[in-house]
């Protein structure tokens, strides 16, 4: 007997990093990849959100860093991080050195 359901489907193309997390607040993770600044995401309600945010060679890094209950697009590259809220506020801060690794 299985209990529950199985969701499958194809996001994200090869050399795309899977980002997953909390994007629209509804409690549920959503489907998230990132490569080269590019972010796509396929909420679990069925939404499509896309964007750019980073450049080649940052590393995506996913978390709520404002608290809203949501997701935010945030990279980190040699001790600087970019993040962009989805509430659309951007937040810029050096933590780290390079050769670190950023953990979520």
């Amino acid at each position: 007997m299985m209990v529950g359901s199985i969701i499958a489907r194809d996001w994200g193309e090869p050399g795309w990093i899977p980002v997953p997390g909390d994007y629209d607040g509804d409690g549920k993770s959503d489907l998230a990849v990132y490569r080269d600044g590019n972010w796509a995401i396929h909420t679990m309600a069925g939404s499509i959100i896309a964007g750019g945010w980073g450049e080649p060679g940052w590393t995506p890094v996913s978390g709520d860093y404002d608290g809203d209950g949501k997701f935010d697009l945030a990279v980190y590259r040699d001790g600087n991080w970019a993040i962009q809220t989805m509430a659309g506020n951007m937040i810029a801060d050096s933590w780290g050195e390079p050769g670190w690794t950023p953990v979520p």
